[in-house]
């Protein structure tokens, strides 16, 4: 026992002195600092450095540890890394270390790995080689600085879609393009080469982005093995380009460098008789968050963000109209760091929350510290968004800067109105009523009769009973008169209109006493459609009651006196309300509904107002449980829409405005 005692004593003697001999060659050779990956990353991007990371075990062999010993205390390379890189160990052994092992993709260890300051994999090499060749260690440092520099200036990366793969095919089908398919997995070593080294160049991204819809699969996840077995893929990574009938044009596969790689999409272009597009289109890089933000700080740039879904119709239009017109690209590449995420995937449901996104399309304006310095939300046309995008570059213009000059209490006229639009532009409609009311009555009453007035309560007074609308109302004669506009009448009706159906829609109450209210306020108005106006008011204020006997009765009074609404024809106050009829009180009124399609049907003319009717027609029978006829009227309402599209061929207006969260 006391032969073991010393022996282990002895020992422990000899690795302590080991220790210290260790200590003092590592602080004549390479430097490693008792820092995090993630702290690497910080310290890299503020100095301009690459990463090197020793990834080892608890125990190093016997190969590491006469690397440290030969190589790492050679001057000419201790130098050299000391001077251009952030040097820390890992070990894999820990938690840290299986939390560090996807940044690996695959690789053997131990090993000497290089990093950007965004986490991107560079050169790597291992002891058992530099301790053959001390040069390889340098050759892979000089190397590693080189491609971080490439790296840095390349910004843009293919933009791969993660839709389902009969959503791409249609894409595909729809805007005549091919699909590029990168058929990768996992565990493939060259697959991930190609992300870092080849998909991330910009020369690359711009091709692919431009002329293909973009898909990278792991064949062994998800859709993967139907698609493997599909299209029988033996080897990794395999390119495939398919059209939008899913059929192979063109094939190509393992790691690739860069132009040959280009070369490769424009043979399938050929072979799919395509022609190929330039690059007009906002780049959106690829990277975390976190990894953006970095890039921001980087690069001095503010981040834009286009928050989306995919359900989002004016995001689609922003996308195909907006984005691919060569100033507004061509801007948004030049100023900001540009991020395209979907609210309800991934990461996109953090960033919703945090900066509390509501609608879609919202297009956010983001600092380096991740503050949001400005907002826009809705699409628009190319000239104005790019006008408004300008306007979010300029701190001066900012709504963060605005926010803080109207919290400081200025008040001035021209800022007020500038502040307003603003808060409209980002779809805060609340705020921006809330001021433009405070300003409107901090006016003389007879200001309110002004042009200048009339917008400002057209866009934020909406409350019916509201005294500044009342007062126009009122005064609505001179008001006409002021504006020199003999449509000026319609248009305050049109509000007003407009009014009552947001307070129906909203969540606040529409009681009888307010029904009451706007009632008189009609009457005494005089107006033209006061009886058209009334009627809305009794039925959307019983519908928001649930006084559905009351709600019949205004609609029986619609059909028989053929009444329309301000800004709603008889067939679509019928078959809306009937609707929220139904779905309110189920069978109890079905015969009552039908009767009403009957009653108004022989009076229709267009083929997409009659359509409307059948398909309320087909809830109905469904309703009733009559499945034979809801199946007939919806076949006739389907066919009239097919017949009504051939006919206006397409000529419909979209209205642009933001959708609301589902």
């Amino acid at each position: 026992m006391r032969i073991y005692m010393y022996s282990f004593k002895t020992a422990l003697a000899i690795c302590c002195l080991l220790l210290s001999a260790g200590i003092a060659k590592a602080q004549k050779g390479i430097t490693f600092q008792n820092i995090s990956f993630d702290e690497a990353q910080s310290k890299a991007a503020k100095s301009g450095k690459i990463i090197l990371v020793d990834v080892t075990r608890k125990m190093p062999n016997d190969y590491n540890l006469r690397a440290e010993k030969e190589v790492f205390t050679i001057d000419s390379i201790a130098s050299y890394i000391n001077a251009n890189c952030i040097a820390i160990t890992m070990n894999m052994d820990t938690e840290e270390g299986k939390a560090f092992s996807p940044n690996l993709h695959m690789l053997m260890y131990p090993a000497y790995v290089f990093y950007n300051e965004r986490g991107a994999q560079l050169e790597y090499t291992n002891a058992g080689t530099i301790l053959k060749n001390p040069a390889v260690m340098m050759q892979k440092a000089r190397l590693s600085k080189k491609n971080a520099e490439i790296k840095k200036a390349n910004l843009r990366s293919i933009a791969f879609k993660k839709d389902k793969w009969a959503d791409l095919l249609a894409l595909a089908k729809k805007e005549g393009k091919l699909i590029f398919l990168d058929a990768q997995t996992e565990w493939c070593r060259p697959c991930r080469m190609m992300e870092r080294d080849v998909f991330t160049l910009d020369t690359v991204a711009d091709f692919y982005n431009a002329n293909y819809i973009n898909a990278s699969i792991d064949m062994e996840k998800g859709e993967g093995p139907a698609l493997n077995k599909k299209y029988k893929v033996t080897s990794y990574p395999t390119y495939l380009f398919i059209n939008g009938d899913g059929e192979v044009v063109h094939t190509a596969g393992g790691y690739t460098d860069p132009a040959p790689f280009i070369a490769i999409g424009k043979e399938a272009l050929k072979k799919g008789n395509i022609t190929e597009k330039s690059q007009t289109n906002i780049s959106f890089g690829a990277g975390d968050w976190n990894s953006q933000l970095q890039r921001a700080a980087k690069e001095d740039k503010l981040i834009f963000v286009d928050c989306y879904a995919v359900w989002c119709g004016p995001c689609k239009t922003m996308d195909k109209e907006v984005f691919t017109q060569a100033d507004v690209a061509g801007y948004f590449n030049k100023s900001f760091v540009n991020v395209k995420l979907d609210m309800e995937k991934g990461e996109g449901i953090t960033i919703k929350n945090k900066y509390n996104v509501k609608a879609y399309p919202t297009f956010l304006f983001i600092n380096s510290k991740g503050e949001e310095v400005h907002r826009l939300v809705g699409s628009s046309p190319a000239a104005d968004f790019l006008a408004k995008a300008k306007e979010a570059s300029d701190p001066a213009k900012q709504l963060a800067t605005l926010n803080k000059r109207y919290t400081a209490g200025e008040r001035d006229v021209v800022f007020l109105k500038g502040y307003i639009d603003a808060l409209s532009d980002a779809y805060l409609s609340g705020q921006a009523a809330d001021i433009s009311k405070s300003y409107l009555q901090s006016l003389p009453k007879a200001q309110l009769l002004t042009k200048e007035s009339w917008v400002m309560i057209q866009k934020h007074i909406t409350n019916p009973t509201d005294p500044i609308l009342a007062y126009v109302l009122k005064n609505k004669e001179q008001l006409a008169a002021n504006l020199a506009d003999t449509s000026t009448l319609d248009a305050l009706q049109k509000h007003y209109s407009n009014s009552i159906g947001m307070l129906y829609h909203s969540e606040g109450e529409f009681s009888a006493k307010t029904e009451a209210a706007i009632l008189k306020q009609i009457k005494a108005a005089k107006l033209p459609k006061a009886k058209e106006l009334s009627l809305q008011t009794k039925l959307m204020g019983a519908g928001k009651r649930e006084d559905w006997k009351s709600f019949v009765a205004v609609i029986d009074e619609v059909v028989k006196n053929n009444y329309a609404f301000v800004n709603m024809p008889t067939t679509a106050v019928v078959t809306s309300f009937s609707n929220t009829l139904l779905k309110q009180t189920g069978k109890q009124y079905t015969e009552k509904v039908i009767g009403w399609t009957d009653q108004i049907l022989p009076q229709l003319k267009n083929k997409l107002d009659i359509s409307k009717v059948y398909d309320l027609r087909a809830s109905v029978y469904t309703e009733a449980g009559d499945t034979v006829i809801a199946a007939a009227e919806k076949k006739r309402s389907d066919d009239l829409v097919e017949e009504w599209r051939k006919e206006s061929k397409g000529t419909g207006a979209m209205m642009m405005v933001p959708m609301k969260l589902k």
